[in-house]
């Protein structure tokens, strides 16, 4: 079975900290919704756990909140 992946380019961050959050919050959700489908056709997977995409969450609130410089 051929594994079909996404490339998720996410675009430069920009100078507002809650757009880039939404962004890449709503590429989190992509994510989350390919990996249940994928599991969906194939039970032979493991599906990913929701405490992933917990501690993604929460990583993304540090990087957001505690003022630590977006790259550029």
């Amino acid at each position: 079975m051929e594994i079909l992946q996404k490339e998720h380019d996410l675009p430069l961050p920009p100078a507002d900290k809650v757009l880039f959050r939404k962004q890449v919050q709503r590429e989190l959700d992509d994510i989350r919704q390919e990996a249940e489908n994928a599991y969906a056709l194939d039970n032979e997977i493991d599906p990913i756990p929701d405490s992933a995409y917990d501690d993604a969450s929460v990583l993304l609130e540090f990087l957001c909140n505690y003022k630590i410089p977006t790259p550029t």
